[in-house]
């Protein structure tokens, strides 16, 4: 079964921390920044066109249920359909900023592809559903007793929502590990880096896990072996006692730190709690998302004790 994320984001891109390290960064590190800066915005377009698609599933899925309705009684009046879907402007307008500034990294022209073949699907994901709109407040279904014409307009819909997806979540992918390694980069120079290097690769390998859920048939044996890497690297890191806390700010960011190792290890337990329920022959569902969802707020809180602990 394909689990449904609830973290920070669709995707489990969460942006980079650039701001809490803009203050750590020395004059033969500027590029780092300007391709975090870049991964940020992609992620954030990513992040709004993926709840654009959903919103457009949903269009998809309704209209489905008014044509059943309509078929059966013609004589009823048609719900409007809306297809006039946008994002914000400025998240746009961030995009072309930072993808100009940048430098050229191993991830650039690859992310400015998919970018563009998502933004071209999404074009075509709204003609389709316009067509779609015109097909019912038109009253075309009258005379497409089959619904011939209407699967037509239906299947190019929702084929176009499938690509355009997989091209912002390429897109965000890519613009997470080159964000991820710029923001390594950076954190090589922090006075925190024996503290924040750990926790940043740690947090890289738990989003790594929860990505592995996302097929149909997840690799259970594959997700097992990571999480046992993840756990012994957790049990390694978490100890605070081995680490020099007079580079902290103050006794405040030392709590921090052991919260994000605790939300850690919660995450990674409840992970390995629903691969062993997805081994079972009668699969729990409700039981298996519950789980799933509880990985999903750890992780999201991990993230969150991270940002605080980078800004100090």
């Amino acid at each position: 079964m394909k689990l449904k994320l609830h973290l920070i984001t669709p995707f489990i891109f969460f942006s980079i921390g650039l701001c809490a390290q803009k203050k750590k960064v020395t004059k033969p590190q500027p590029d780092a920044s300007k391709i975090i800066q870049l991964s940020n915005s992609v992620i954030d377009l990513s992040n709004s066109y993926s709840k654009t698609l959903e919103n457009y599933k949903n269009i998809a899925s309704n209209v489905q249920s008014n044509v059943e309705r309509l078929v059966k009684n013609p004589n009823l009046t048609p719900h409007a359909v809306r297809c006039d879907l946008t994002i914000q402007s400025s998240i746009q307008t961030a995009y072309t900023a930072t993808l100009n500034a940048a430098p050229v990294f191993d991830e650039k022209m690859a992310i400015k592809k998919n970018v563009s073949e998502g933004e071209n699907n999404i074009k075509s994901v709204s003609k389709w559903c316009t067509a779609l709109s015109d097909y019912v407040s038109n009253k075309d279904f009258k005379d497409d007793k089959k619904l011939i014409k209407y699967n037509q307009i239906n299947d190019s819909l929702l084929s176009n929502i499938k690509k355009s997806e997989i091209s912002w979540r390429t897109a965000g992918h890519l613009a997470s590990d080159a964000g991820n390694k710029a923001e390594l980069a950076l954190l090589k120079n922090s006075p925190i880096a024996s503290f924040v290097i750990p926790m940043k690769k740690d947090l890289i390998n738990l989003n790594a896990v929860f990505d592995m859920f996302q097929t149909k048939t997840p690799d259970v044996n594959t997700i097992k072996s990571a999480l046992n890497t993840l756990k012994t690297s957790i049990e390694t890191n978490k100890d605070i006692s081995k680490k020099d806390t007079s580079k902290l700010k103050d006794a405040y960011y030392k709590s921090v730190y052991e919260t994000f190792y605790r939300k850690c290890s919660s995450a990674t337990e409840s992970l390995n709690t629903v691969t062993d329920r997805l081994q079972e022959k009668k699969l729990d569902t409700a039981n298996i998302e519950s789980w799933f969802d509880s990985a999903s707020s750890d992780y999201n809180n991990a993230v969150q004790s991270y940002n605080t602990f980078v800004s100090q």
